[in-house]
């Protein structure tokens, strides 16, 4: 990774970008080495690219740091603690509206 951005560095951001591509497939340290990807694919002109990159290394960063969930898992699972309070609350409400009802 370290001659990746020496390469970037000295405005050779193709060979960087086949070093990056290929740290990337073996899952080295994803968040930077796509956002390396991103400032090589910057250099080269392709904005694109920069951007899905850098989206990328974002997304990577968020789910490090559980903010997003994990690729392929989905929300009806994971229910905030709030929600589960308000439940909690809702079903209380209900229970004392039945009562007062039935006296």
């Amino acid at each position: 990774m370290a001659y990746a951005c020496l390469l970037c560095q000295l405005n050779r951001a193709q060979e960087a970008s086949i070093l990056l591509k290929s740290l990337i497939e073996q899952g080295y340290e994803t968040v930077k080495v796509n956002m390396l990807m991103s400032i090589a694919f910057a250099m080269s002109g392709d904005a694109l690219m920069a951007d899905k990159y850098k989206a990328i290394s974002n997304l990577e960063q968020l789910r490090a740091r559980e903010k997003v969930l994990k690729a392929g898992s989905s929300y009806e699972f994971n229910f905030p603690k709030s929600s589960a309070i308000m439940q909690h609350i809702a079903l209380k409400n209900a229970m004392k509206n039945s009562t007062k009802e039935l006296d």
